[in-house]
This record gives structure tokens, C-alpha cells and sequence, in this order.
């Protein structure tokens, strides 16, 4: 309950003793020492708020361990630790702290009616219990608590004296009031025949100052005394006849006129609206009390939380300047608050307000509420304990043999009692004032409790940890290392030194590496700003000095720089920082490269991040984008970096991390999930075109002209064969083929691998034909536009094989396996009634096929009633009105995974273009009218150029 611990620990004194308290055998098990630990860290931590996990650890609620976790009575657990506390220090011989402040003592009276006979008894207690239903304000609660009850009848009280049955009067009241009163409000109780618990919002307002003086056992006496003084106008104008009770009266209007919030000086006052009921006539020392503190609870009887207002009462203005200023505590949210009626009653009375609605027929909250927030505990402090001559209190023992300075004077009072006469009594008013001096000192903080030096050690430790950490975190601090490193290299290239320097490069590359690696990138509030500034610092200082470049290499090959290498590539969460991470890394690498021509002193930090494809990239793979960008821009940089990854198994390992295992039945990852694999698809693509493919040509044409090998080409190792024309083959085929589906942007990378492979190779194009055209006719046509732009260039492709292939993609083919595989002309009549979408998209891109491909012009040229339905077929759509039209701007048959065609501009352009090719091929002497009939002939006369089982053409209605 950290709203009761606030309120402990600014009572003024208790943290000042607890932590006077220091044992040889510290237990740091124990409830005290943990408490100690907490009002320690209070006092002396620099840190915004303290979490006292092990507090809660210690603490018992019945022999229990308490469950943080649910809502625990903030009553219940402040008796439960002032109890324990005081316990703990009675068990070692200390005085108690909170009984001589919280406590008091009831007087549990028996008040016989028929005669003088009197019974009390007497009962400690640190706060009194105040019903709230059926009572408007604390006096009326308070006048019900001493109200009594009266036995009579056969109820009557048996009296001891007159052994007599007597009706008599049995009531509670204080007897002694505490130096600081806390009040609980019982708010909650239970239904029994629901069983459920509740909680009671009802309204209760509770005074600025409260005079207690009527609830004592001495002041009810006097009430009864004298009955008619008791009145309270009779109160306010009889003045007091004590003197020094008329003074005190008159300290406590300037008190109260002082909280006037109209005074200079204070922000939250006391207003006369809740102004109290205070007995002039009958005065009481330590009976008038000061409110000081609120412990509010939001919510429900099963559910709720609490926090606090507290008005800091501890030492002068001079060394507090927070004296007197009120507080809202709200677990680690501390805000100072314009404590005033208005406040108070909103936060604290409960009731119901008017809420702000709006007079709206849907709206079904009602404009009166009730306030589920309000006061459960109220705490306040003794006025006259400081209108009086203060009293030196007594000093908790420091250690077993030590001694307090106070403890001194005490033995000094008992010395000097010992004399007579004058001295005697200037000794005593000189001890007097001497005390006098040492209270105000002890409230100023001149002395300061000792504090048990391992909690103070602890402290301290975390307190130069925090003012380290802050001002290593704080934007000074970014600057000025940023010029440090920035100031030797902008001097040394405006002077031309850069190359016999390369030492200050050394400690500007040792300095900014660190700082941006350990510090920056650990903050939570980084600039993006300021990384590119430290990223492009950083990739200056490599490329000017091959010195700094070499120890750039050296710190990230050992463990502590290639240790940053996982967590800033892969598990970073933020994508900027892995970005720049890598743009770093990639920059090491090419400045080396070029300082050194070799590839060997980069080799370990190349080997560290294949080695991560085992385990940590898959565990990471929503967040590989950048770890594989920078892999692919390694492999940019030339043969003699592909030949390293080559060499380190980096083929076979980025091949399986795309495939996963051979046997299994499904892709490894999702289509979600390779829509990032861009990069990688790209490291693959780009470590097979380095490689040798003529030695792998089998068509007869590339035997005929003997083309020898590409002199700049490595030598393909078996692991790229295998995947290119072995048992991988096909696996891998397919996925580059989903690549052009999943990946929205451009990869052309991987098609100008599978154009090279694919030359002059009649096995791996029929192999990549069957995958292409297969995936062509599955997915959603939103999706077919990078597919449709590879099928162009596969096409585009000049050799022996490239009629075979144009016939293929547009009549269909049969494979090895005897599959039929469907061609572009068979997909438009097969998709025109079902998914119109498609066969837009099949037409579109026979149109440009003719357009950029002379072969395929060749074909649709001799085959012209094979497509020539499909133009009308095209035109018959634009002309339907019924067909969805598309008024929206930039709207495109390919941004939907929708099977309507749609007329737009696009359409219209693809019709007038097939409608120009069809007039250019068109015979001068006769026009071709396509009828079913006539489609039968002319599928015989183009049998030979159909090698797959086409639909039945004399079924589509031309």
C-alpha cells in the first residue's frame, strides 16, 4: 500500500527514528529492515520513485505473504505494520516509534443513572472507526460514537458497589488523543443475503481543523456539568475563562485566518465553507487538530486502488521550501495539487455531481452520478503540539554501544537536578533553552539521522549509478562526444593530414564505435537524425584512414564488437536502428576492401553472421530484411566476396533457410512472411550468376558453336548445380516463382538468374515454364503484374529455345511427367466466364507480348482465329454496361483480388491495341468473321502448333 507508506514516512520524526535504529545482526530478511530500507531510499535516492519488491516479500497479513496483485485494505495494512513494527522494536529494547504518535486510548464507560457509581475501562487504539451512512459530516459521525447506549429493563447494568441491577448509560469515548489522529471512514461492509461486499459512495464532508475537545471523557464530563453550555452559540460567545485558554484560542482563529487561501504566501488554504465546530468554552490541550493527509479509494468494494493527498509538514520554509504545500501521491506519480474546498469536496466527500452529458436520446449514462472516488482515511495533526513549549523527545538507541547527543543531555538534566537554589533554576532554564534549540535544530535537518550504512551504502551505489546514467544519456553529453570525434577528422581533411594521422582516426573510430554501439542505441529516446549523423561520421573515418578501418574490422571479428552484431541486426525491434546498423556494417566491409584488396581480415565477422542462418535469423525472421540487405550488398561488391561465401558453405545455408528441411510437405514460412525475403532471394540469385553456366548448355545449337567458359566466371560448385539442375530444383524453382507473387517490388536480381540459367538449357526452362505457368493460373490476378513482367523477359530471351518457349507460354505444353500445362490462349477462354478479371489480364499481356516479342508477333500472326475471339470477346465487356465501371482515379484491373472486370482507361488502350494488331494482320481481300464454325476449321489447320489439349474451341461463343 504504498499511499500508507507515503503518509508513514512523512510524519514528521518516524523516518528519522526508524533509521535511527541500527543493529549489529542486520536481518535483511526481516519486515524492519526492509521498511528501513524503504523510508531510506525515500529520504536519499535521486531516483523518480523506489519499487520495494523485497518489503512486500517480508510482509505477513496473518502469517501470510501478501498477493500484490489483488486489492488489500489500506486500513487493515497500516494496523497490521505499526503493529509489527513496534513489535519488532519492543523484541530489541527500542522505543516504539508509531505508538507514541498514532496512539490514543478509549475510555469504555458504564454510567450508572440511580446512583454515583462509575465503571471505565481503557483501550489503546491508533485510529478511530467512523460510520459514514446515515451522517452527513465527521461531527455528526463523531457525536454517534460517543452517544452510548442506555440499558435498561432487563437489559440493565448490574452494578458491583449496590450489587443492585441499576439502568445506566455505556458508552465509548476518548480518553487520550495521539499527537496525530488517523480516522478511518467505514466505507465498505458486506450483504449477507446477496454475499456480496459493498462499498458506500455516500457523501461525508470532514473539516479543515477539527476539535476534538468534545469527544474526550474529560470534555463529555464538563458537558454534563454544565448541559446548557454546551450550545454552540453559547460556545462562540462565552470567551474561555482560562487565560492561557483564551490565548490558545486566540492562536487557533490566527492558525485558522493564516490557511485563508485570500493570505499571501499559501496556495492551498482553509476556507470558511467547512469551518468547524470548535468549543470555545471548553478547551482542551492537543484537542485541536489540523487536517494533513487523505488516503482516497477509486473503485469498487472488489476492485479499486488508492492514492493520497499529503501536506508536507516537515521542517521551516528556510529548509523546506515545500512546507506546507500539498501533494498528490499516485504510486509513482507525485504532483504538488492546489489543495482548496473545491478540491477537497470533489475528490475526497464522494456523493454524486452533475456530470457534463449531451441531451442525446442514444446516450444512455444519467446526468446525477455518483463518485466512486472518495476519502477512507484521514489523518490530522496536533496544533497544539506546536503552539506549546516544545519538548525534547527522545532518541533511538545507534548500535549497541553507541550514544546519542541527546541522550547526553538527558544525563545532564539528572545531574544538574541534583543542585539547589538559583543555579539550579538557571541550569534548568539554560537546559530548557538548550533543548529548545536542539528541537528547532532537529527540524531544520541540522542533524541528520545516521542511516544504517548498508542501506546507505546501497544508496549511494544507486545514486552514482543514476547520476552516471544521466548524464551519459543526456543530449550535452550526444554532442560533445559527437565533436570529439568530429573535431580531428574535419581539421585533418581540411589541412590534407588525413593519411599521416591515423592515429587520431584510431581513437575517433575507438570513441564514436563505443559511444553510438553501448550508449545511443541503448537509449530509449533516440533521433534518427542523430544516427545518420554518427552512421555517416562513422563511414567517413573508415574510408579516410585504413588504420581506423583495420581496428573497425579488428573489434567487430572479437567477441565484444561481434556481440552487438545479434542484437542491433536481429533482435532489435526498432527497424531504423537495424537498418543503420547495417549500413555501418556494410561500409566496414567496402572500405577494407578497397584499402586492403583482400577479403581474408573480414572473414570471422562474414562466418559469425552465416552461422546465425542455424538458429537465431529463423527465430528472428520477421526482423531479417536488414541482416540479409547486408549480405546481399557483401556480395555486390564482386566475385572475389562471392568466392569467400562460397567458399564458408554460404550458398547451401541461405538455400536451406528459404527450403527448410527435404521432407517436408508445406513451404517453411508463410507468404506473410516472405514478402520480406527480397534480399534474400537476391544473395542467391546473385551467387549463381557469378558462376559458369556454359559448361551446363545442352541444347544442340550450344554444342555446335562450342562457346567456351566465361573466363570472369567461377566455377559453379556442386551445391549451385544441385539446386539449379539436380534434386533441388525443383523446390527452388518455386519459390522464386511465389517470389514474383509475394514480393511487391522488383526483383531483378533473380530474373537475370533464371534467364541465364535458362539459356540454352532445355531441361531447366521446361522445368521453370511448368513452374511459371503453373502459378499463373492460382493466384488473385492482383498479383500476376511482376509475374507477368518475368514472363516478358523469359520470352525476350535470345536463343535456340526461344520459339519453344513463345509457343509454350501461348498455346500450353505437356511436360516429361505428362502434365498438361495450360497456355495464355487456353487460360483467357477457360477464365472468361468464371474470372473475367483473369482473362483481361491473360489478354493484356498476349497484346504486349506481340508488341516486344517478334516471335510471339510471328504466332498470334499464324494463329489469328486461335485469339481473335478473345478481342471480341474483350470488346463485348467494354460495351456491356451492366459490367462494373470504374470511377475512380487510378482504379486498375490489377488492384483487386476481385474476378469482375472492371471498364477503365487501361482497358480501353489494351482494346485499341489488340483491335490495331488484329487490323495490320488482317488479309486485304477478306475479312475474318469468327463464327464456331469456322473456329473448327481453323483449330485443324493450327493442330501442329498446338501441343496441349486445348478446350474445345467450338464450344466458346465467339
Amino acid at each position: 500500500m504504498n499511499s500508507v507508506l507515503q503518509h508513514l514516512f512523512l510524519v514528521p520524526g518516524v523516518p528519522e527514528d526508524i533509521l535511527a535504529v541500527c543493529s549489529d545482526d542486520e536481518n535483511e530478511e526481516s519486515l524492519f529492515y526492509q521498511l528501513q530500507t524503504v523510508f531510506g531510499h525515500l529520504m536519499e535516492s535521486q531516483l523518480q520513485y523506489y519499487v520495494p519488491d523485497k518489503f512486500w516479500k517480508c510482509f505477513r497479513m496473518d502469517g501470510q505473504p501478501v498477493n500484490v496483485r489483488e486489492q488489500q485494505d489500506a486500513f487493515e495494512f497500516y494496523t497490521r505494520l505499526t503493529e509489527q513494527i513496534d513489535d519488532y522494536l519492543k523484541s530489541q529494547r527500542q522505543e516504539s516509534v508509531f505508538a507514541q504518535r498514532f496512539e490514543g486510548v478509549y475510555s469504555i464507560q458504564r454510567i450508572c443513572q440511580d446512583c454515583p457509581h462509575r465503571y471505565e475501562r481503557e483501550e489503546p487504539f491508533f485510529a478511530l472507526n467512523l460510520t459514514v451512512t446515515k451522517c452527513h459530516d465527521l461531527q455528526d459521525s463523531l457525536d454517534q460514537f460517543v452517544k452510548g447506549e442506555l440499558l435498561e429493563g432487563d437489559n440493565a447494568y448490574y452494578c458491583e458497589k449496590c450489587s443492585v441491577k441499576r439502568t445506566a448509560l455505556i458508552r465509548t469515548c476518548v480518553k487520550t488523543l495521539p499527537p496525530v489522529l488517523v480516522i478511518q471512514l467505514k466505507r465498505f461492509g458486506y450483504d449477507w443475503e446477496a454475499s456480496r461486499a459493498l462499498k458506500f459512495d455516500d457523501y461525508f464532508k470532514f473539516p479543515w481543523v477539527l476539535d476534538m475537545s468534545a469527544y474526550t471523557a474529560e470534555g463529555l464530563a464538563e458537558q454534563e456539568e454544565d448541559p446548557g453550555g454546551g450550545s454552540d452559540s453559547d460556545q462562540r460567545a462565552t470567551p474561555s475563562p482560562d487565560p492561557k485558554d483564551s490565548l490558545l484560542s486566540q492562536k487557533v482563529v490566527n492558525t485558522q485566518a493564516t490557511c485563508s487561501p485570500h493570505t499571501p504566501g499559501r496556495k492551498a488554504g482553509i476556507t470558511s465553507q467547512h469551518a468547524p465546530r470548535i468549543n470555545t468554552r471548553i478547551r482542551h490541550k492537543g484537542a485541536i487538530y489540523e487536517l494533513v493527509g487523505v488516503i482516497v479509494h477509486s473503485g469498487q468494494a472488489s476492485a479499486g486502488h488508492y492514492y493520497s493527498y499529503i501536506k508536507d509538514r516537515r521542517g521551516d520554509p528556510l529548509t523546506n521550501p515545500n512546507k506546507g504545500q500539498w501533494f498528490k501521491f499516485n504510486d509513482t506519480s507525485v504532483e504538488q495539487v492546489e489543495m482548496n474546498d473545491a478540491l477537497l469536496e470533489q475528490e475526497c466527500f464522494g456523493g454524486t455531481y452533475k456530470a457534463k452529458v449531451s441531451y442525446d436520446s442514444s446516450n444512455p449514462l444519467p446526468e446525477d452520478r455518483l463518485r466512486y472516488w472518495n476519502g477512507y482515511m484521514l489523518v490530522y495533526d496536533s496544533m497544539d503540539d506546536r503552539l506549546a513549549t516544545p519538548k525534547t523527545p527522545k532518541t533511538p538507541k545507534v548500535g549497541v554501544m553507541s550514544r546519542s547527543f541527546r541522550a547526553s543531555t538527558s544525563s545532564a538534566r539528572k545531574s544538574l537536578s541534583l543542585g539547589s537554589g538559583s543555579s539550579e533554576r538557571r541550569a534548568r532554564t539554560s537546559l530548557c533553552e538548550l533543548s529548545h534549540l536542539l528541537q528547532q535544530g532537529e527540524k531544520q535537518g541540522m542533524f541528520r539521522e545516521q542511516i544504517p550504512p548498508r542501506i546507505l551504502s546501497a544508496i549511494t551505489h544507486e545514486n552514482l549509478t543514476f547520476l552516471k546514467n544521466r548524464d551519459i544519456f543526456s543530449h550535452d553529453y550526444y554532442y560533445f562526444v559527437q565533436q570529439l570525434c568530429s573535431a580531428n577528422l574535419f581539421g585533418l581533411q581540411e589541412n590534407g593530414q588525413t593519411s599521416s594521422n591515423g592515429a587520431l582516426f584510431v581513437q575517433a573510430i575507438y570513441l564514436g564505435m563505443n559511444f553510438l554501439l553501448n550508449t545511443y542505441l541503448r537509449t530509449k529516446d533516440k533521433e534518427e537524425s542523430v544516427i545518420n549523423q554518427w552512421v555517416h561520421l562513422l563511414n567517413t573515418v573508415v574510408q579516410q584512414s585504413r588504420e581506423a578501418c583495420s581496428w573497425a574490422v579488428n573489434y567487430m571479428s572479437i567477441e565484444d564488437g561481434g556481440a552487438h552484431i545479434q542484437p542491433l541486426l536481429l533482435e532489435c525491434s526498432n527497424k531504423m536502428i537495424r537498418g543503420q546498423f547495417s549500413n555501418l556494417l556494410g561500409s566496414i566491409f567496402k572500405a577494407e576492401y578497397e584499402h586492403s584488396q583482400s577479403v581474408h581480415s573480414v572473414q570471422n565477422i562474414i562466418k559469425h553472421l552465416l552461422s546465425l542462418l542455424a538458429s537465431d535469423v529463423p527465430a528472428a525472421v520477421k526482423n531479417s530484411y536488414q541482416y540479409f540487405s547486408l549480405l546481399y550488398c557483401y556480395c555486390q561488391q564482386g566475385n572475389a566476396q562471392c568466392q569467400q561465401i562460397l567458399n564458408l558453405g554460404g550458398f547451401s545455408s541461405f538455400l536451406s533457410f528459404l527450403l527448410g528441411a527435404t521432407d517436408l510437405d508445406k513451404r517453411r514460412w508463410s507468404s506473410l512472411q516472405a514478402q520480406d525475403f527480397g534480399p534474400l532471394h537476391c544473395i542467391i540469385s546473385t551467387l549463381i550468376t557469378v558462376c559458369d553456366m556454359v559448361p551446363h548448355q545442352n541444347t544442340d545449337s550450344a554444342v555446335e558453336k562450342k562457346i567456351d567458359s566465361e573466363t570472369k566466371k567461377l566455377m559453379m560448385p556442386a551445391e549451385v548445380a544441385q539446386a539449379l539442375y539436380g534434386g533441388e530444383q525443383a523446390r527452388w524453382l518455386k519459390e522464386a516463382v511465389m517470389a514474383y507473387k509475394e514480393i511487391m517490388s522488383n526483383i531483378p536480381q533473380l530474373t537475370l538468374a533464371l534467364t541465364a540459367a535458362a539459356t540454352e538449357n532445355s531441361s531447366f526452362t521446361s522445368a521453370l515454364l511448368t513452374a511459371v505457368m503453373t502459378e499463373y493460373a492460382k493466384p488473385p490476378s492482383n498479383v500476376l503484374k511482376n509475374l507477368s513482367q518475368f514472363i516478358l523477359e523469359i520470352l525476350n530471351v535470345s536463343d535456340s529455345l526461344q520459339p519453344s518457349r513463345t509457343t509454350a507460354v501461348l498455346e500450353g505444353f505437356q511436360t516429361a511427367d505428362g502434365e498438361n500445362i495450360m497456355g495464355l490462349l487456353d487460360m483467357i477462354g477457360t477464365n472468361k466466364d468464371y474470372d473475367s478479371r483473369r482473362a483481361y489480364q491473360c489478354i493484356k499481356l498476349v497484346v504486349t507480348l506481340s508488341a516486344r516479342c517478334p516471335l510471339a508477333r510471328d504466332h498470334l500472326t499464324r494463329t489469328q482465329a486461335r485469339w481473335q475471339w478473345a478481342v471480341e470477346w474483350l470488346r463485348g465487356k467494354m460495351d456491356d454496361h451492366s459490367a462494373t465501371l470504374s470511377t475512380v482515379t487510378g482504379m486498375s484491373n490489377e488492384d483487386s483480388n476481385t474476378k469482375n472486370f472492371q471498364r477503365t482507361t487501361s482497358a480501353q488502350l489494351t482494346l485499341e491495341e489488340a483491335t490495331a494488331l488484329l487490323s495490320e494482320l488482317e488479309s486485304t481481300e477478306m475479312e475474318i468473321e469468327c463464327d464456331p464454325t469456322e473456329l473448327g476449321d481453323i483449330k485443324e489447320s493450327v493442330s501442329e502448333h498446338d501441343t496441349s489439349p486445348s478446350q474445345d474451341l467450338d464450344a466458346i461463343d465467339p
